[in-house]
Protein backbone atom coordinates (compact mmCIF):
# COMPACT_ATOMS: atom_id res chain seq x y z
CA UNK A 1 0.00 0.00 0.00
CA UNK A 2 1.29 3.39 -0.96
CA UNK A 3 1.99 5.56 2.02
CA UNK A 4 0.34 8.15 1.04
CA UNK A 5 -3.20 6.17 1.56
CA UNK A 6 -1.54 4.71 4.67
CA UNK A 7 -1.43 8.43 6.15
CA UNK A 8 -4.83 9.04 4.48
CA UNK A 9 -6.22 5.75 6.51
CA UNK A 10 -4.74 6.18 9.46
CA UNK A 11 -5.95 9.73 9.97
CA UNK A 12 -9.93 8.29 9.89
CA UNK A 13 -9.48 4.91 10.83
CA UNK A 14 -12.15 2.40 10.09
CA UNK A 15 -11.02 -0.58 11.83
CA UNK A 16 -13.13 -0.89 15.52
CA UNK A 17 -12.32 -4.27 16.84
CA UNK A 18 -9.46 -7.19 17.10
CA UNK A 19 -10.64 -8.70 13.80
CA UNK A 20 -11.10 -5.55 11.87
CA UNK A 21 -7.38 -4.50 13.05
CA UNK A 22 -6.29 -7.77 12.02
CA UNK A 23 -7.67 -7.66 8.57
CA UNK A 24 -6.16 -4.16 7.93
CA UNK A 25 -2.94 -4.76 8.83
CA UNK A 26 -2.65 -8.01 6.88
CA UNK A 27 -3.89 -5.17 4.06
CA UNK A 28 -0.87 -3.26 4.48
CA UNK A 29 1.52 -5.97 4.64
CA UNK A 30 5.45 -5.25 5.30
CA UNK A 31 6.87 -1.63 5.45
CA UNK A 32 9.77 -0.38 5.50
CA UNK A 33 10.81 1.45 8.95
CA UNK A 34 10.63 4.73 7.12
CA UNK A 35 7.65 4.16 6.42
CA UNK A 36 6.73 3.28 10.04
CA UNK A 37 8.16 6.02 11.23
CA UNK A 38 6.08 8.51 9.22
CA UNK A 39 3.15 6.88 10.92
CA UNK A 40 4.23 8.06 14.17
CA UNK A 41 4.26 11.79 14.53
CA UNK A 42 0.01 11.24 13.54
CA UNK A 43 0.32 9.55 16.68
CA UNK A 44 1.27 12.75 18.86
CA UNK A 45 -1.15 15.37 16.68
CA UNK A 46 -3.19 16.91 19.29
CA UNK A 47 -6.33 17.25 17.40
CA UNK A 48 -5.98 13.68 16.53
CA UNK A 49 -5.41 12.41 19.79
CA UNK A 50 -8.44 14.39 20.84
CA UNK A 51 -10.68 11.89 19.00
CA UNK A 52 -10.50 9.82 21.56
CA UNK A 53 -11.46 5.92 20.52
CA UNK A 54 -9.90 6.43 16.55
CA UNK A 55 -6.75 7.61 18.55
CA UNK A 56 -6.76 4.06 20.59
CA UNK A 57 -7.50 2.39 16.96
CA UNK A 58 -4.31 4.44 15.58
CA UNK A 59 -2.07 3.23 18.78
CA UNK A 60 -2.97 -0.19 18.58
CA UNK A 61 -2.42 -0.52 14.24
CA UNK A 62 1.02 1.17 14.97
CA UNK A 63 2.62 -1.42 17.22
CA UNK A 64 0.30 -4.42 15.73
CA UNK A 65 2.34 -2.84 12.19
CA UNK A 66 5.71 -2.83 13.70
CA UNK A 67 5.89 -5.97 15.30
CA UNK A 68 5.17 -6.82 12.26
CA UNK A 69 8.79 -5.57 10.97
CA UNK A 70 10.02 -4.94 14.56
CA UNK A 71 13.20 -2.85 13.11
CA UNK A 72 15.88 -2.18 15.36
CA UNK A 73 15.66 1.23 14.21
CA UNK A 74 12.60 2.50 15.48
CA UNK A 75 13.77 2.17 18.73
CA UNK A 76 15.45 5.53 19.51
CA UNK A 77 12.31 7.39 17.44
CA UNK A 78 10.03 5.45 19.79
CA UNK A 79 11.70 6.27 22.92
CA UNK A 80 12.04 10.24 22.19
CA UNK A 81 7.92 10.05 21.06
CA UNK A 82 7.32 9.30 24.87
CA UNK A 83 7.65 12.79 26.39
CA UNK A 84 4.77 13.89 24.17
CA UNK A 85 2.60 11.22 24.06
CA UNK A 86 -0.50 11.00 25.92
CA UNK A 87 -0.88 8.19 28.51
CA UNK A 88 -2.96 5.97 25.60
CA UNK A 89 -0.26 6.16 23.43
CA UNK A 90 2.49 5.70 25.78
CA UNK A 91 0.96 2.72 26.85
CA UNK A 92 1.81 1.41 23.21
CA UNK A 93 5.30 2.28 22.67
CA UNK A 94 6.34 1.14 25.91
CA UNK A 95 5.33 -2.91 24.78
CA UNK A 96 6.68 -2.29 21.82
CA UNK A 97 10.17 -1.13 22.52
CA UNK A 98 11.14 -4.41 23.76
CA UNK A 99 10.07 -5.98 20.36
CA UNK A 100 12.80 -3.17 18.88
CA UNK A 101 14.89 -3.49 21.00
CA UNK A 102 18.73 -1.99 20.32
CA UNK A 103 20.86 -2.74 22.80
CA UNK A 104 23.45 0.21 21.68
CA UNK A 105 21.04 2.67 21.89
CA UNK A 106 20.43 2.10 25.53
CA UNK A 107 21.67 4.83 26.66
CA UNK A 108 18.49 6.60 24.66
CA UNK A 109 16.43 4.75 27.17
CA UNK A 110 18.28 5.33 30.42
CA UNK A 111 18.21 8.95 29.65
CA UNK A 112 14.17 8.71 30.29
CA UNK A 113 14.94 7.97 33.77
CA UNK A 114 16.96 11.75 34.36
CA UNK A 115 13.04 13.24 33.38
CA UNK A 116 11.24 15.11 36.50
CA UNK A 117 8.36 13.14 34.97
CA UNK A 118 7.94 10.84 37.32
CA UNK A 119 5.23 8.64 35.15
CA UNK A 120 8.00 8.52 32.40
CA UNK A 121 10.69 7.20 34.67
CA UNK A 122 8.76 4.31 35.90
CA UNK A 123 7.66 3.68 32.11
CA UNK A 124 11.95 4.45 31.47
CA UNK A 125 12.43 1.37 34.25
CA UNK A 126 10.23 -1.19 33.36
CA UNK A 127 11.72 -1.25 29.65
CA UNK A 128 14.96 -1.32 31.61
CA UNK A 129 13.77 -4.56 33.54
CA UNK A 130 13.10 -6.63 30.62
CA UNK A 131 16.11 -5.42 27.99
CA UNK A 132 18.65 -3.42 30.21
CA UNK A 133 22.62 -4.88 30.09
CA UNK A 134 26.19 -3.94 30.81
CA UNK A 135 25.41 -0.81 29.11
CA UNK A 136 22.40 0.57 30.62
CA UNK A 137 24.15 -0.86 33.80
CA UNK A 138 27.38 1.50 32.87
CA UNK A 139 25.11 4.49 32.11
CA UNK A 140 23.20 4.34 34.83
CA UNK A 141 25.80 4.16 37.46
CA UNK A 142 27.05 7.27 36.59
CA UNK A 143 23.70 8.94 36.63
CA UNK A 144 23.46 7.14 40.19
CA UNK A 145 26.80 9.52 41.53
CA UNK A 146 24.56 12.36 40.67
CA UNK A 147 23.09 13.76 44.04
CA UNK A 148 20.48 15.46 42.10
CA UNK A 149 19.78 12.30 39.88
CA UNK A 150 15.94 12.43 39.73
CA UNK A 151 15.83 8.75 39.23
CA UNK A 152 17.62 7.21 41.39
CA UNK A 153 14.49 5.30 42.91
CA UNK A 154 13.88 3.84 39.36
CA UNK A 155 17.39 3.01 38.26
CA UNK A 156 17.89 1.19 41.40
CA UNK A 157 14.69 -0.90 40.58
CA UNK A 158 15.57 -1.75 37.31
CA UNK A 159 19.42 -2.88 37.78
CA UNK A 160 19.81 -4.45 41.30
CA UNK A 161 17.40 -7.44 40.99
CA UNK A 162 19.50 -8.16 37.85
CA UNK A 163 23.18 -7.42 38.59
CA UNK A 164 22.54 -8.58 42.43
CA UNK A 165 26.11 -7.83 44.80
CA UNK A 166 27.53 -6.75 41.08
CA UNK A 167 25.13 -3.34 42.54
CA UNK A 168 26.95 -3.29 45.75
CA UNK A 169 28.81 -0.19 44.41
CA UNK A 170 26.22 1.73 43.81
CA UNK A 171 24.34 0.87 46.26
CA UNK A 172 26.86 2.34 48.53
CA UNK A 173 27.11 5.29 46.35
CA UNK A 174 22.49 5.50 47.03
CA UNK A 175 23.44 5.02 50.81
CA UNK A 176 25.32 8.08 50.99
CA UNK A 177 23.80 10.09 48.10
CA UNK A 178 20.09 8.79 48.05
CA UNK A 179 16.83 10.30 49.97
CA UNK A 180 15.04 8.63 52.59
CA UNK A 181 12.89 6.38 50.27
CA UNK A 182 15.89 5.45 48.25
CA UNK A 183 18.18 4.72 50.99
CA UNK A 184 15.42 2.30 52.37
CA UNK A 185 14.99 0.63 49.30
CA UNK A 186 18.80 0.08 49.23
CA UNK A 187 19.21 -1.25 52.82
CA UNK A 188 16.27 -3.70 51.46
CA UNK A 189 18.20 -5.18 49.04
CA UNK A 190 21.54 -5.20 50.87
CA UNK A 191 19.42 -7.56 53.49
CA UNK A 192 18.57 -10.03 50.97
CA UNK A 193 20.68 -12.55 51.17
CA UNK A 194 19.38 -14.33 48.16
CA UNK A 195 20.37 -11.51 46.29
CA UNK A 196 23.54 -10.61 48.08
CA UNK A 197 24.70 -14.55 48.49
CA UNK A 198 27.89 -13.87 46.92
CA UNK A 199 29.11 -10.89 48.66
CA UNK A 200 27.61 -10.80 52.08
CA UNK A 201 30.90 -9.59 53.90
CA UNK A 202 31.27 -6.77 51.79
CA UNK A 203 27.31 -6.15 52.10
CA UNK A 204 28.10 -6.60 55.68
CA UNK A 205 30.90 -3.62 55.46
CA UNK A 206 28.28 -1.40 53.73
CA UNK A 207 25.74 -2.04 56.26
CA UNK A 208 27.96 -1.29 59.50
CA UNK A 209 29.21 2.42 57.65
CA UNK A 210 25.03 3.36 57.67
CA UNK A 211 24.43 2.80 60.95
CA UNK A 212 25.20 5.96 62.02
CA UNK A 213 23.39 7.52 59.25
CA UNK A 214 22.14 11.21 60.22
CA UNK A 215 18.77 9.75 59.90
CA UNK A 216 18.23 7.65 63.04
CA UNK A 217 15.60 5.98 60.75
CA UNK A 218 18.35 4.55 58.10
CA UNK A 219 20.38 3.54 60.86
CA UNK A 220 17.98 1.02 62.45
CA UNK A 221 17.01 -0.19 59.58
CA UNK A 222 20.77 -0.72 58.65
CA UNK A 223 21.41 -2.44 62.05
CA UNK A 224 18.26 -4.74 61.21
CA UNK A 225 19.37 -5.69 57.85
CA UNK A 226 23.22 -6.40 59.24
CA UNK A 227 22.13 -9.17 61.66
CA UNK A 228 20.55 -11.20 58.69
CA UNK A 229 23.63 -11.19 56.73
CA UNK A 230 26.71 -10.59 58.87
CA UNK A 231 27.94 -13.32 61.65
CA UNK A 232 27.74 -12.63 65.87
CA UNK A 233 30.98 -11.08 66.22
CA UNK A 234 31.03 -8.44 63.43
CA UNK A 235 27.96 -7.99 64.24
CA UNK A 236 28.68 -6.80 67.73
CA UNK A 237 31.80 -5.12 66.48
CA UNK A 238 29.94 -2.86 64.36
CA UNK A 239 27.10 -1.80 66.55
CA UNK A 240 29.46 -0.85 69.71
CA UNK A 241 28.37 1.77 71.96
CA UNK A 242 24.58 1.78 69.66
CA UNK A 243 24.02 -1.61 71.59
CA UNK A 244 23.23 0.88 74.63
CA UNK A 245 21.58 3.17 72.77
CA UNK A 246 18.11 4.88 74.51
CA UNK A 247 16.68 5.77 71.12
CA UNK A 248 13.53 3.77 70.56
CA UNK A 249 14.04 3.62 66.92
CA UNK A 250 17.72 1.63 67.43
CA UNK A 251 16.11 0.12 70.66
CA UNK A 252 13.79 -2.09 68.41
CA UNK A 253 16.24 -2.63 65.48
CA UNK A 254 18.43 -4.49 68.26
CA UNK A 255 15.84 -6.23 69.78
CA UNK A 256 14.51 -7.86 66.57
CA UNK A 257 18.04 -8.02 65.08
CA UNK A 258 19.77 -9.83 67.74
CA UNK A 259 17.15 -13.03 68.07
CA UNK A 260 19.42 -14.36 64.93
CA UNK A 261 22.33 -15.19 67.56
CA UNK A 262 20.68 -17.91 69.80
CA UNK A 263 24.09 -16.85 72.04
CA UNK A 264 24.23 -15.98 75.91
CA UNK A 265 25.90 -12.78 74.89
CA UNK A 266 22.63 -12.32 72.87
CA UNK A 267 20.23 -13.10 75.35
CA UNK A 268 22.26 -11.21 78.00
CA UNK A 269 21.42 -8.19 75.38
CA UNK A 270 18.19 -8.77 75.64
CA UNK A 271 18.08 -9.05 79.48
CA UNK A 272 19.26 -5.84 80.01
CA UNK A 273 16.58 -4.17 77.35
CA UNK A 274 14.13 -6.19 79.40
CA UNK A 275 14.87 -4.31 82.21
CA UNK A 276 15.08 -0.79 81.21
CA UNK A 277 11.70 -0.99 79.06
CA UNK A 278 9.62 0.34 78.66
CA UNK A 279 6.86 -1.50 78.36
CA UNK A 280 6.26 -1.91 74.36
CA UNK A 281 10.12 -2.71 74.11
CA UNK A 282 9.62 -5.68 77.13
CA UNK A 283 6.93 -7.18 74.78
CA UNK A 284 9.33 -7.51 71.61
CA UNK A 285 12.06 -8.66 73.82
CA UNK A 286 10.06 -11.46 75.52
CA UNK A 287 9.32 -12.56 71.28
CA UNK A 288 12.66 -12.28 70.85
CA UNK A 289 13.84 -14.47 73.61
CA UNK A 290 10.89 -16.81 72.60
CA UNK A 291 12.71 -16.80 68.82
CA UNK A 292 15.86 -18.06 70.68
CA UNK A 293 14.31 -20.46 72.30
CA UNK A 294 17.16 -22.02 74.70
CA UNK A 295 17.98 -22.76 78.06
CA UNK A 296 19.58 -19.51 78.77
CA UNK A 297 16.28 -17.51 78.04
CA UNK A 298 14.74 -19.01 81.50
CA UNK A 299 15.87 -16.67 83.60
CA UNK A 300 14.76 -13.34 82.18
CA UNK A 301 11.19 -14.73 81.59
CA UNK A 302 10.68 -16.29 85.01
CA UNK A 303 11.90 -13.15 86.09
CA UNK A 304 9.56 -10.93 84.10
CA UNK A 305 6.41 -13.04 85.72
CA UNK A 306 6.67 -11.05 88.60
CA UNK A 307 6.76 -7.67 86.98
CA UNK A 308 3.78 -5.31 87.68
CA UNK A 309 2.34 -4.91 84.27
CA UNK A 310 -0.18 -7.61 83.37
CA UNK A 311 0.33 -7.60 79.84
CA UNK A 312 4.15 -8.41 80.57
CA UNK A 313 3.57 -11.02 83.06
CA UNK A 314 0.86 -12.59 80.35
CA UNK A 315 3.47 -12.44 77.00
CA UNK A 316 5.90 -13.93 79.65
CA UNK A 317 4.22 -16.61 80.65
CA UNK A 318 3.39 -17.67 76.91
CA UNK A 319 6.84 -17.61 76.29
CA UNK A 320 6.93 -20.61 78.62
Amino acid sequence: MPIKDLLRLFRAPTWTDGTSLNAFVASVGDLAAGDLLKLLPLLSERSLVAEGVPHRARCLAFVALCERTPYPELFVPIIRALPGADPTLRAQLVTLLPKVNNPAEHPELCRLLTSEDSDLRKLGAHVLKQVGGKTAFNVLSTYLKDPSFPGRMEALEALVPKAAHHAIPILEDSLRLGRFPEKMLVIKYLGDTKLMAKALPEVARVLANALRDEDERIGAQAAMALAQVTTEDHYLEAMGDLLNSTNPIMVKAIVEGVRRFPSRRMVDILTRRLRIGPNSIRIMVLESLEAIGTEDVLSPVVDALSHPNLQIRSRAAQVL
